[in-house]
C-alpha cells in the first residue's frame, strides 16, 4: 500500500510500477491483434485468413465475436452465423476486425481482473468503449478510417485501466492526487504508457494518442482529436452535458443535432459489446430501455399465422406486391403493438419518403405525407439494415408531429441494390432485438414480392 502523505507524485515508485506492469499487465493477445488490424487490408485474403485464425486461438474471444456477429446491432437481419469465416464474409472485413479488437481487448481485461476490482475496472472500460464507439463514427470527418479512430480512442486511457486492474490502491491515490496536480499526473501517466507501449511493440502512432501525450497539444494531430472526443464523452457520462460534443461537431462542420444520434449509437454499441458496461453509463438511466417484454402466446400465434398467409400469397400465381406489402405493414402493427406503421416510397426528386401505406390509430394524418431523408435515413439505406431509436435522435424528424420520446424502427426496402422505400413503425417503448429480427423477416418477404413483380414485367 502507498502512503498518502503530502499527495506527491513521488509517493509512487513509478519506475518499479512500470517494470511490474510490463510483467503483470502484459496483454499479448491484444498487442498481437493490434499489429494485425493495423496492417491488413480487406483485399488481402491471406491476411483475412490470418485474422480468423488469430481469433480462433482463443475460445473466449471466438465466443464473444460469434455472439456479437449474431446480435441485432451488427446483424439485424437475423442471419445465423456460427463460424468466424462466415462472420468475415457476411459482416465485412472492416466490421469484423473492429469487433475482434474490441472483444479481444475486453476478454483480456476481464480475464485478468480479480472480482474485488471488477467494478472499478468496468467503470473505466465503459468510458473507454463509449468514447471509442462515439469517436469511430467521426473518423471520416477526421480523414481517418473509423477503425483507426476507434482504436486510438479506445486505448487512450489504457494505463488507467491497467493500474485499476493490478494496483487499485495506487490508482485511487492517483485520482486523489489528480485533483490537485492534474498536469503532473498526466505527464506520469504518459511516461508509463510510453514505456509499456515500447515494451509491447505498440505502433508509435497509437502510443502518441495515450493520455498525457505531448502530441495532443498539436492542433491537427490525431492525438488532439482523441483528447477532444474523450473529453466530450466523459462530459456526457458524468454530467449528461452534450455541450463539448456539440462544440466538437461544430469544429468538424457537422450539425449539432447529430449529437443525440451519436450518443445513442455509442450507448447501444457499448451495451451490445458487454451488457454490464451499460450499468456504468448512468446518464442514460432516464432514457434507459424498458424491460423487454416477450411476445404473448396470442401475439406469437398471430405472427406465425400472418407469416404463413403472406408466404402463401407470395407463392400464388395471383400474387400482387401491393397486397403483400400491405399485409406486411398490417402484421407489424398488430403483432408488435405499434401506434402506427407506415410505408414510404422513396422519391429522390422530392428528397424524402412519400407515405403510401399507413396503418394504426394515427394512420389518417400521415397518408400522403412527405418524410425527409437526411443523414440518419440515408445511412440506413446505405447500410441496408434495420435501425431503431428515439425520434429525438433523428434530426430530419424534428418537425414530424410525434412526441420526441417516440421509438421508431426503420426497415429499408432495397430492390436490385437501389433504395425503394422504408417501413417505419413507431410506439412508446423500444423495439427488442427479437422484434427487429421478426420485422426484418417480414420486410424480406415484401422485397421478394416486389422483385418477382419487376421480373415478371421484364419478361
Amino acid at each position: 500500500m502507498i502512503a498518502q502523505k503530502g499527495l506527491s507524485p513521488k509517493a509512487i515508485d513509478w519506475q518499479k510500477l512500470a517494470q511490474e506492469l510490463a510483467e503483470r499487465g502484459d496483454l499479448p493477445g491484444t498487442a498481437e491483434i493490434i499489429q494485425t488490424v493495423t496492417q491488413i487490408t480487406p483485399e488481402d485474403e491471406i491476411s483475412a485468413q490470418e485474422l480468423a485464425a488469430l481469433i480462433l486461438r482463443d475460445y473466449g474471444l471466438t465466443k464473444r465475436v460469434i455472439q456479437m456477429a449474431n446480435s441485432c446491432f451488427y446483424n439485424p437481419q437475423g442471419v445465423e452465423i456460427a463460424t468466424i469465416s462466415k462472420a468475415i464474409i457476411f459482416l465485412g472485413f472492416e466490421v469484423i476486425r473492429k469487433i475482434a479488437l474490441a472483444a479481444n481487448f475486453l476478454e483480456e481485461i476481464l480475464r485478468q481482473t480479480p472480482d474485488d476490482r471488477r467494478h472499478l475496472v468496468l467503470s473505466l472500460l465503459s468510458q473507454s468503449f463509449f468514447s471509442a464507439f462515439l469517436g469511430g463514427r467521426l473518423g471520416p470527418q477526421l480523414r481517418r478510417t473509423k477503425e483507426e479512430v476507434f482504436i486510438h480512442v479506445l486505448f487512450h486511457r489504457l494505463v488507467r485501466v491497467l493500474l485499476a486492474m493490478h494496483y487499485p490502491e495506487e490508482y485511487l491515490f492517483l485520482r486523489q492526487l489528480e485533483r490537485e496536480k492534474p498536469a503532473e499526473v498526466k505527464e506520469k501517466l504518459f511516461l508509463l504508457g510510453e514505456f509499456l507501449g515500447k515494451k509491447w511493440s505498440f505502433p508509435r502512432s497509437l502510443v502518441d494518442s495515450f493520455e498525457g501525450s505531448p502530441r495532443s497539444e498539436e492542433e491537427k494531430h490525431l492525438a488532439s482529436w482523441v483528447v477532444s472526443i474523450d473529453s466530450a464523452a466523459r462530459a456526457i457520462i458524468r454530467e449528461n452535458d452534450p455541450k463539448a460534443l456539440k462544440s466538437l461537431l461544430n469544429r468538424l462542420k457537422l450539425e449539432e443535432d447529430r449529437a443525440g444520434e451519436l450518443v445513442e449509437f455509442a450507448y447501444r454499441a457499448t451495451k451490445e459489446l458487454y451488457q454490464p458496461l451499460s450499468k456504468h453509463l448512468t446518464f442514460w438511466r432516464e432514457k434507459a430501455e424498458e424491460p423487454r417484454i416477450s411476445a404473448s402466446p396470442a401475439k406469437e400465434e398471430f405472427f406465425q399465422k400472418a407469416l404463413a398467409e403472406i408466404t402463401a400469397l407470395l407463392a400464388s400465381p395471383e400474387s400482387k406486391y401491393q397486397e403483400v406489402l400491405f399485409m406486411v405493414v398490417e402484421t407489424i402493427c398488430r403483432a408488435f403493438d405499434c401506434e402506427g406503421v407506415l410505408f414510404g416510397l422513396y422519391n429522390p426528386g422530392k428528397g424524402g419518403l412519400v407515405v403510401r401505406f399507413a396503418v394504426g390509430a394515427q394512420n389518417g394524418r400521415f397518408k400522403g405525407a412527405l418524410f425527409p431523408v437526411g443523414s440518419v435515413l440515408a445511412d440506413i439505406f446505405r447500410k441496408k439494415v434495420e435501425w431503431a431509436g428515439k425520434k429525438s435522435a433523428i434530426p430530419e424528424f424534428q418537425k414530424i408531429s410525434l412526441p420526441s420520446e417516440t421509438d421508431i424502427l426503420f426497415s429499408p426496402l432495397i430492390v436490385f441494390d437501389k433504395p425503394l422505400g422504408m417501413i417505419m413503425a413507431f410506439r412508446k417503448r423500444p423495439f427488442s432485438t427479437e422484434e427487429a429480427q421478426k420485422i426484418s423477416i417480414l420486410k424480406n418477404l415484401a422485397v421478394m414480392s416486389i422483385t418477382q413483380a419487376q421480373a415478371q414485367r421484364g419478361a
